[in-house]
């Protein structure tokens, strides 16, 4: 997982949402594909999820926002997270080794979160 503030994604030219998510899935055979979630600023009291998934992320120290876990339920973590706003390409890594063939899966609908 990776995190990225603003997000490296736009959407039809409109400015990047606050945050992006990067959720990395690789096979045994090398075969890559990442899932984005956005998510945008917003008060307090329309947080749409909360994860223990995040708990041991150390998000104010650079260069420690990564974190390997074996498995991800999308469902359970982003519980209000629009599976129908999915869109999808094929196109590499934004960050050194930038291998290709990497398939995008991008969830254009932002969950509410807050700076704290």
């Amino acid at each position: 997982m990776q995190f990225h503030t603003p997000a490296e994604h736009t959407f039809n030219g409109e400015d990047p949402y606050d945050v992006e998510l990067e959720i990395y899935y690789q096979t045994s055979e090398g075969d890559m594909a990442i899932v984005s979630v956005f998510f945008s600023l917003g008060p307090l009291d329309r947080i749409r999820f909360r994860s223990p998934l995040f708990d041991d992320l150390h998000l104010d120290e650079p260069g420690k926002g990564n974190m390997t876990v074996d498995e991800i339920d999308l469902s359970e973590t982003f519980g209000d997270l629009d599976m129908s706003s999915l869109w999808q390409y094929e196109g590499s890594l934004t960050t050194p080794p930038c291998s290709r063939n990497v398939q995008w899966f991008l969830f254009n609908s932002p969950l509410s979160i807050t700076s704290d």
